[in-house]
């Protein structure tokens, strides 16, 4: 018989990988930067990523998204899957209507937007290794020096990241890294779009980059009895809280919005690897 505690912590796995797609969603598919203003102002969530302190260094919410517009010449992807992930993305866009939307909303009247952006500070600054470990594997010393700076003084005088104070020094200002990234680095191709269910767009390449991020989370080597699918759940739900309304924005100005968001997706990680 499975016991309470095991029940609960298995309704918040289930959440926290539903919630991944509603995350990853929201923010990969807002290629154009006049469309971030727009704001959902019944669940007090703006799309105005400058009023969104902290988020660079998340994957999915960098601020290089906005600079990805109109003018962009389409990204150049294999996409031979693309019967099945169409078929998946309108999967993904009734789930989001559903329940990540839903969930997000409640999430984002319980608590109070400067709340919301402190727990996604700390969770920031709780994958420091993730983007430590793969700035070292591309020869980044100056980045991994700059990351390693901000993680100290955020994690000490910053009440364990939850206030960003790295922000008030430019010089520690430091961008995204992944093993996806580390694979592109090296010269690993992007493979084939894939749109899976939950998690939404991705490549091979970023796909398998995935397995290594999970080894470098923190959070995996918690103790047995630590909450840490709970604190996933949170986190997801968290992030998307603060950028309803992005998706809703991609459907209402894309003439297509499965090749819009796949497009976004592979010119934004392009940058990345680049970078």
């Amino acid at each position: 018989m499975i016991s309470s505690l095991s029940r609960l912590r298995l309704i918040s796995l289930c959440l926290a990988c539903l919630l991944m797609f509603g995350a990853g969603c929201a923010a990969r598919n807002n290629p154009n930067p006049e469309l971030s203003g727009m704001a959902d102002v019944d669940s007090g969530v703006s799309n105005n990523p400058d009023q969104h302190d902290g988020f660079e260094d998340d994957d999915w919410w960098d601020e290089e998204w906005e600079d990805l517009g109109e003018t962009q010449a389409p990204a150049r992807v294999a996409d031979p899957l693309e019967r099945w992930n169409r078929a998946v993305f309108t999967l993904n866009d009734r789930l989001y209507f559903l329940l990540f939307k839903p969930v997000g909303e409640v999430y984002a009247m319980v608590l109070p937007k400067p709340l919301r952006i402190g727990v996604q500070n700390f969770f920031t600054n709780l994958r420091y290794p993730i983007r430590a470990v793969n700035g070292l594997l591309q020869g980044k010393g100056g980045k991994v020096a700059k990351e390693t700076g901000s993680f100290a003084l955020n994690t000490t005088f910053g009440f364990l990241g939850l206030v960003k104070i790295s922000d008030a020094f430019p010089s520690l200002e430091v961008t995204p890294e992944d093993t996806g990234q580390t694979f592109g680095f090296w010269g690993v191709g992007k493979g084939p779009y894939i749109v899976w269910p939950i998690l939404g767009p991705s490549t091979l390449r970023d796909s398998v980059g995935l397995v290594g991020d999970y080894f470098l989370d923190p959070l995996r080597y918690a103790p047995l009895n630590y909450p840490w699918v709970e604190l996933k759940a949170v986190d997801q739900v968290n992030t998307f809280s603060l950028e309803i309304g992005r998706y809703e924005n991609l459907k209402e100005t894309a003439i297509d919005p499965y090749i819009a968001m796949r497009d976004a997706y592979i010119q934004y990680r392009s940058r990345l690897v680049q970078d």
